[in-house]
């Protein structure tokens, strides 16, 4: 674990798994090539840094690991996909520059031109490996950003946890298959099927950050409407499972005869919920006690 005081650079930490690889490294001789792999990381995750600060996003530290690293913020998911989608293809934006960077080093007569070809090798490696659809490496992450505009909040959470999980054992296997495995290869997947383990265990305290964030004046900003038509024996807390991100919603109750009662909006339901503290309320009950205070 490395940790960083600076007022500009967040803290950085290095997984134990690096130590293992750094001492193989230097039995097989292949310090050099951990050297370059380790600047190619960096550089890709600086570039998520670069955006992340641009946006005032709050960045906890820079998670490295052998092949990549993991910019760990508390803003993923909450802020606007706009945003999100610059942070999160700023990384892999920068292995475009590292290309021309390198190729710029091959142009130097006196510099080794090994040395070229293999940082040049391992920068397409890791930029097609974090392209793979499995969280949290960048194609993970476009990926959750995609389920978020297909699906609500908690749905798409989850099926992003379930498809990385997918693409995990379908990528060892194939590699299985076809004889290409190393003991880097399954360190690699067995660090990523965990790390979507432990994710899958947190998707309850993820969508609650989501709702709270969804209560605060912060994600009364959104132009994009959504209407929910739901029957009135829906419970409130079932309605809040169906918000998707970047929308403001309304929700149309629907009588027994398929006739539309009444609107609710986001915010109130956001008052009911955490205000008034009606959690299990249908929303047929809701609507029924503000006709009452109407009248009243």
């Amino acid at each position: 674990m490395l940790m960083n005081n600076s007022k500009f650079l967040p803290p950085v930490h290095i997984h134990p798994i690096v130590f293992f690889f750094i001492a193989v490294a230097i039995i097989t001789g292949m310090f050099i090539d951990l050297l370059i792999i380790a600047f190619i990381v960096i550089i890709h995750e600086l570039g998520h840094f670069y955006f992340a600060k641009k946006y005032n996003w709050k960045v906890k530290r820079i998670y490295l690991w052998i092949f990549g690293g993991v910019m760990e913020t508390e803003e993923s998911g909450l802020r606007p996909m706009k945003e999100e989608w610059i942070v999160t293809l700023a990384g892999p934006a920068q292995h475009l520059f590292l290309f021309f960077f390198f190729y710029f080093l091959g142009s130097i007569e006196w510099f080794p031109e090994s040395a070229v070809n293999t940082a040049m090798q391992y920068n397409i490696f890791i930029f097609l490996g974090n392209l793979l659809p499995i969280y949290p490496l960048d194609g993970g992450r476009i990926l959750h950003l995609i389920c978020d505009n297909l699906f609500p909040f908690q749905t798409a959470h989850s099926l992003t946890i379930i498809l990385s999980m997918i693409s995990i054992v379908t990528f060892l296997t194939c590699a299985l298959l076809i004889g290409n495995t190393s003991l880097s290869l399954c360190l690699l997947f067995g660090f990523l099927f965990w790390e979507n383990r432990i994710e899958w265990t947190r998707r309850h305290y993820k969508w609650w950050k989501f709702i709270l964030y969804r209560n605060s004046a912060a994600a009364h900003h959104y132009k994009k409407k959504s209407i929910l038509k739901v029957s009135k024996e829906k419970r409130l807390i079932d309605i809040l499972q169906k918000f998707y991100r970047n929308r403001y919603h309304f929700i149309q109750v629907i009588e027994d005869k398929g006739t539309v009662h009444t609107d609710l909006t986001e915010t109130e339901c956001m008052d009911i919920f955490f205000a008034k503290k009606n959690h299990r309320l249908t929303v047929g009950e809701i609507v029924n006690r503000e006709e009452e205070v109407t009248y009243v």
